[in-house]
């Protein structure tokens, strides 16, 4: 599958800090210096800085620009796109992502919800071509400084977009689970699937700066639809 310019813009970063041609420290070009490089849009630029603040390789100056960060080698960052992990066959723009107005979130709590949290849920399908491979299912749960500006809407967030924004704000740090598991009864009725099917499932959890869970992003995959494969920043090594 061809790479996205987001993606190239953030692997010839990576190569840069790994054969030390940027060091910690070294101010990298402007987005508009960016744009320029690679013909590209101010938005697919931002996109690939932005991951590679999220996964420690950069960090960010407001208003001055992006430094190259000091590594830290103890830890392995996990960095997970939802759309990247479809089977690699299938072209990004034949994902097509729907989301779920009229399911009751209710369904969607489990025991690793805070008890008694108010819950925003917002429901989504991919699918590919006529077939529903994965269902995301992305709650907050939200207390005084976690809230919409439309407070009408405190049982579901009805824009995609405001996920990625909730998430910007207030998340200090975050969890990856990978695991099996049999398809559990609403799943099933969602993605049309035969009993007890097992689906591959990441789980996301993301925590505010007093280290308290407020969201979760639960993705359950078709297993012949997916591929999981990771790097560590360590001496390059496939995981």
């Amino acid at each position: 599958m061809k790479q996205q310019i987001y993606q190239v813009i953030q692997e010839d970063i990576i190569k840069k800090i790994r054969n030390n041609t940027l060091r910690p420290g070294d101010k990298l070009p402007t987005e508009s210096e960016f744009c320029e490089i690679y013909d590209t849009s101010k938005s697919s630029v931002k996109k690939a800085l932005n991951r590679l603040v999220n996964n420690g390789y950069l960090y960010a100056i407001q208003r001055v620009g992006y430094y190259v960060n000091i590594p830290k080698y103890n830890n392995y960052i996990l960095s997970f796109d939802p759309m990247e992990l479809f089977y690699q066959g299938e072209k990004l723009d034949q994902i097509k992502l729907e989301q779920i107005s009229e399911t009751d979130t209710y369904d969607f709590r489990d025991d690793s919800d805070p008890k008694k949290a108010k819950i925003l849920c917002l429901p989504e399908l991919y699918s590919v071509g006529n077939v529903a491979v994965a269902l995301s299912l992305t709650k907050f749960f939200y207390r005084k400084a976690l809230f919409l500006k439309n407070k009408s809407t405190l049982t579901q967030i009805p824009d995609h977009n405001q996920i990625g924004e909730l998430l910007k704000i207030f998340t200090h740090n975050r969890k990856i689970t990978i695991y099996g598991k049999d398809s559990p009864m609403i799943i099933e009725k969602l993605l049309e699937l035969p009993s007890q099917i097992p689906l591959f499932v990441v789980e996301e959890s993301f925590y505010d700066r007093y280290e308290k869970l407020f969201g979760k992003r639960t993705i359950y995959y078709r297993k012949e639809y997916i591929v999981l494969s990771g790097v560590s920043d360590k001496n390059n090594i496939m995981l």
